[in-house]
C-alpha cells in the first residue's frame, strides 16, 4: 500500500513540540493526548523504538488504539519492554536491527489514526546529530525520514554544538577567562591560548575515537583543580613558573579540558560515517567561541579607554582580587559537587 505523505508545516512542527513537552515527555496521558512514536539510532545499525500511547486508549475495547509501523528493513531484536507510568501512559521500548544505518527514504507511520481520535508525535534522532519531527494524524499516517546529511551539513551542526559548549560550560569559561587577566601582552596571549587549542584539541580527538580515556569524575575533578590553581595564580605576587611561561600550563591544563569536551560530546554522540566533520566542526566552534570571548575583551578595553580608565590597570593585581576570588570559590564547589576524591578514586578502580 502507498502511503500519501505531506510534510508538516513549521506551525505544525511547533504544536507538536508543544504537545510532546506537555503530554509525552512528562510521562502522563490524557486520554486524547498524542502518542509518541521515536526512532534514535544508538551505534551503527541499531536503533531504539520507543512507543507511548495513553493506557485509556490503549485499554479502549470500542476503539482500535493505533499502533507503530517499523520501518520496512528493520526487525526487532528480542521482545519489547513495557512500563506502566505512574500517570496514565505506557511506554514500550524496542531495540531495531536495520539493514542499513542510513534509513533515508524509510517510513515511520501509525495505524487506527482514523478511528482513534488522536495524533502521533514522531522524532527521529540520528548520530549525526539530526533531528526530524513531525505530526501524524488521519490524513498523514506517515512520516519519510530524510535523507542523511551531508558533510558540510554535520560539520556545521557541531560547529554549533562547539560554540554552546564553551560559551554554557562554566568552567571552561572560567579557566579562558582567567587565562586572559593571567597573561600581559597581546602576543603572550595568542600563544598561550593556542597552546590552550591544541592541548584540548589532541585529547577531545583522541577521547572521541577511544584511542584515550579516563573516568570522567576525575576529568571533571581536575577541571575544577586547573581553575583552583589559575585563581591561585591571579592572587600571587611571585613570579612563578606558571607566570614566566603560561604557555606550558595551558598546554598542560588544555589536555585535561579536552577530555571534559569529549564528554560532552560522548552524550551527542558521533555520526560514525562523518566522524571527521564532526570533530573538525566542533573544534573549530570552540576556537570560533574562544575568539568571540577574546573579542568582547577587545571591546570592553576601549570601553574602558573611552571612560578613561587606563586599559593597562586591568593587568594589576588589585584588578584581579574580584576574578580570583569568584574563579577560586567556583571552582572549590565544583571539587566537592564532583563527588570528590573518594568517589573519583572509585571510579578509576572500578573502570
Amino acid at each position: 500500500m502507498t502511503l500519501f505523505i505531506r510534510q508538516p508545516s513549521k506551525a505544525t512542527q511547533f504544536i507538536a513540540g508543544l504537545l510532546l513537552l506537555l503530554f509525552a515527555s512528562s510521562g502522563q496521558a490524557h486520554p486524547l493526548a498524542p502518542a509518541l512514536l521515536e526512532l534514535k539510532q544508538i551505534n551503527g545499525n541499531e536503533y531504539q523504538l520507543v512507543w507511548r500511547i495513553s493506557a485509556i486508549q490503549a485499554g479502549q475495547a470500542q476503539r482500535q488504539p493505533p499502533q507503530p509501523v517499523l520501518p520496512a528493513s528493520c526487525k526487532p531484536r528480542g521482545q519489547a519492554s513495557i512500563e506502566n507510568g505512574t500517570g496514565a501512559a505506557i511506554t514500550s521500548r524496542l531495540t531495531l536491527v536495520c539493514a542499513t544505518d542510513d534509513l533515508a527514504g524509510e517510513k515511520l507511520a501509525a495505524t487506527g489514526l482514523a478511528t482513534s481520535g488522536i495524533n502521533v508525535v514522531v522524532r527521529v534522532l540520528l548520530q549525526d546529530g539530526s533531528r526530524h519531527q513531525a505530526l501524524l494524524d488521519a490524513r498523514q499516517n506517515s512520516f519519510t525520514i530524510p535523507n542523511k546529511a551531508t558533510g558540510s551539513e554535520v560539520m556545521g551542526r557541531y560547529f554549533v554544538l562547539g560554540i554552546e559548549h564553551l560559551i554554557l560550560g562554566p568552567d571552561h569559561l572560567a579557566f579562558l577567562l582567567g587565562l586572559l587577566f593571567l597573561v600581559s601582552g597581546w602576543r603572550r596571549l595568542v600563544f598561550t591560548l593556542t597552546a590552550f587549542t591544541l592541548g584540548h584539541s589532541v585529547t577531545l580527538s583522541l577521547a572521541a575515537l577511544n584511542i584515550v580515556a579516563l573516568p570522567q569524575a576525575i576529568t571533571e575533578l581536575g577541571i575544577a583543580i586547573s581553575i583552583v590553581v589559575l585563581a591561585r595564580e591571579l592572587l600571587s605576587r611571585n613570579n612563578s613558573w606558571i607566570k614566566r611561561y603560561p604557555m606550558w600550563m595551558a598546554g598542560g591544563f588544555g589536555l585535561l579540558h579536552g577530555l571534559g569536551f569529549a564528554g560532552a560530546l560522548s552524550h551527542i554522540g558521533l555520526p560514525q560515517t562523518e566522524v571527521v566533520s564532526a570533530l573538525l566542526g566542533f573544534n573549530l566552534g570552540i576556537e570560533a567561541a574562544q575568539l568571540m570571548i577574546v573579542a568582547c575583551l577587545v571591546v570592553a578595553l576601549q570601553a574602558f579607554k573611552a571612560f578613561g580608565l587606563p586599559a593597562q590597570s586591568l593587568d594589576s593585581l588589585r584588578a584581579r582580587v574580584i576574578p580570583a576570588y569568584i574563579m577560586g570559590a567556583l571552582a572549590m564547589m565544583w571539587c566537592m559537587e564532583r563527588a570528590g576524591f573518594i568517589h573519583a578514586l572509585g571510579q578509576w578502580t572500578t573502570t
